[in-house]
């Protein structure tokens, strides 16, 4: 049974394109995130900022699995991964 859950998690930049924001593509990273089974949304996120360096910043969820930080032209999706990634984490 496993008692860690693996997520894919990719920074990028973002444009406006003049009705929101999107990603652009030109600056990617990613990296694999593990955390216990049943974590929650909010210490979920809590792992990814960290992981990048944005603890402690304040931002919004652009949608379900996107969060973006105030004033910054980047963005962070997490998505569960699924054993195909090669990323290095």
């Amino acid at each position: 049974m496993n008692t860690h859950m693996k997520y894919l998690v990719t920074m990028t930049d973002a444009i406006h394109d003049g009705m929101s924001w999107v990603a652009n593509g030109s600056i990617v990273e990613r990296r694999i995130l593990e955390v216990p089974c049943g974590t929650s949304e909010r210490k979920l996120w809590m792992a990814v900022r960290e992981r990048f360096g944005y603890t402690g910043c304040r931002g919004r969820f652009l949608d379900m699995d996107t969060w973006m930080p105030y004033n910054s032209c980047m963005m962070f999706h997490v998505v569960i991964a699924d054993g195909t990634e090669t990323y290095m984490s």
